[in-house]
């Protein structure tokens, strides 16, 4: 994990395998620091948990909602870009392809509440979303969440094997209420 070159990040938790960095003018604050030598197993779910329950995309999609309140679960074969504007809701996207963000004053929370996952993407999260509040996870177990996030608040946890943000990332992260700190039900 590293942060480079004008980025602001709060965290509530940091735990963290293999080596953490930061250069550059990172302003950089966090509650609880803890580097693990071991994963920590999770409970698996398959990826048919989610194909089964949210509406099928068998193709790449892309959302253009302005001011949409989401009640739903999007499961798509492709990519998934979101170039949404004041959405709010509940709303949970899951990609076999990459998942692009660019979401403007997004104000969004799990619509899988009892895993918790808001965004999960085989091949990769970017995002450049400004303004965004997410209640959840961010999961990209064996790829990399990138990019940045402007003036932005996650109450969850991002989840990949690598995160890069980019130079201007202003993002304040804190564990979500109602969620355990070290256990959510994961597709891995």
């Amino acid at each position: 994990m590293s942060f480079t070159y004008n980025t602001t990040v709060h965290l509530d938790r940091l735990t963290y395998i293999g080596s953490f960095t930061q250069s550059g003018n990172v302003t950089f604050t966090y509650n609880q620091k803890s580097q693990v030598t071991q994963t920590v197993p999770l409970p698996s779910y398959p990826l048919s948990f989610y194909k089964s329950k949210c509406t099928n995309y068998t193709s790449s999609i892309t959302l253009w909602n302005t001011g949409t309140t989401f009640n739903k679960c999007i499961y798509a074969t492709g990519n998934v870009t979101l170039n949404t504007t004041a959405t709010k809701g509940k709303l949970t996207v899951i990609s076999e392809g990459y998942i692009y963000d660019n979401s403007t004053g997004a104000n969004l929370q799990a619509w899988d509440t009892s895993n918790g996952v808001l965004f999960y993407s085989a091949k990769g999260y970017t995002a450049k979303a400004n303004g965004a509040t997410y209640t959840g996870v961010i999961y990209a177990p064996t790829t990399l969440i990138n990019g940045g996030l402007s003036n932005s608040t996650l109450n969850g946890a991002l989840y990949s094997k690598t995160v890069n943000f980019n130079s201007g990332t202003s993002l304040k992260a804190y564990q979500a209420a109602g969620f355990p700190a070290t256990t959510y039900n994961l597709p891995l």
